[in-house]
């Protein structure tokens, strides 16, 4: 990490800007502080006097044409800040990529959100559901990093666990679990579940198959817009679901918001 080097020969740490965002951003900016780095903190506007060396921006960017959580337009923020200030921020549009890093493009990023995420499903279904999780059957499409911690738990709290997965040595590792293994987009073993939770971001789940569940059926989709549900179908069919999107930021905005913090960090050594 490139650092300030002070009179006395010791290191002055980077100036840490976070604009705009939501709750896991404060959770940021107060991770760098107990790190020792000088942050200016900004929920909703820049300040007069801009000192930044990196800069965290909010996940998505932008809302419309403004910075997350402000009402400050991304090209005038640009102008604003140092040209040699680094920028993070998640969910980038393309016409800002060359200036800013996404995070959410990373992989660490992904698989470090997986468990906050799956946490925050739990939550959702316990609220959902009108029996215990234990004993019930929810089917879990997709056996990527989400599908895999949010099964785990599941299972643990007893939890009849059906997942899908498209390779067949997926499908193998699933039943290796001791868990049900099914075909994404196919569900060969019938539909008969208290809830099914998405965690593919394409669709995978049609009109014709949401109609194949039980009328009290929950239907979770954790995938990015546009989801993997078809949500017309389900208010349609006056059917319960959900999209819930950036979960870790609205669960567990302090993990969520140290996560930011570690990732820049990790990229500026």
């Amino acid at each position: 990490m490139h650092r300030m080097v002070c009179e006395d020969g010791g290191t002055l740490k980077e100036h840490v800007l976070v604009l705009g965002g939501d709750a896991r951003s404060r959770w940021a900016a107060r991770g760098f502080e107990e790190l020792g780095y000088p942050v200016q903190d900004c929920p909703e506007d820049l300040p007069e006097s801009i000192q930044a060396d990196l800069a965290l921006l909010p996940l998505p960017l932008v809302t419309g044409d403004f910075v997350t959580g402000t009402v400050l337009p991304m090209d005038a923020v640009l102008a604003a800040l140092p040209a040699s200030c680094r920028l993070y921020a998640g969910r980038v549009p393309r016409a800002y990529q060359a200036r800013i890093t996404d995070l959410s493009l990373r992989e660490d990023f992904a698989l470090r959100n997986a468990v906050p995420t799956a946490e925050g499903a739990l939550s959702l279904l316990l609220d959902a559901l009108p029996g215990t999780l234990n004993g019930a059957r929810i089917l879990v499409i997709g056996f990527g990093r989400i599908g895999k911690a949010l099964s785990a738990r599941l299972q643990a709290l007893g939890v009849q666990v059906c997942i899908t997965a498209r390779r067949s040595e997926d499908l193998d590792a699933i039943q290796a679990l001791g868990m049900e293994a099914d075909r994404t987009g196919r569900y060969q073993l019938g539909l008969c579940y208290d809830a099914v939770v998405n965690t593919v971001p394409a669709r995978v789940f049609s009109e014709e198959q949401i109609a194949r569940t039980p009328q009290d059926c929950f239907l979770l989709d954790l995938a990015s817009l546009p989801g993997g549900i078809d949500f017309a179908a389900c208010r349609a069919m006056e059917r319960r679901c959900c999209h819930a999107l950036a979960l870790p930021g609205k669960v567990a905005p302090k993990t969520a918001g140290l996560i930011l913090r570690d990732l820049i960090l990790e990229d500026r050594t």
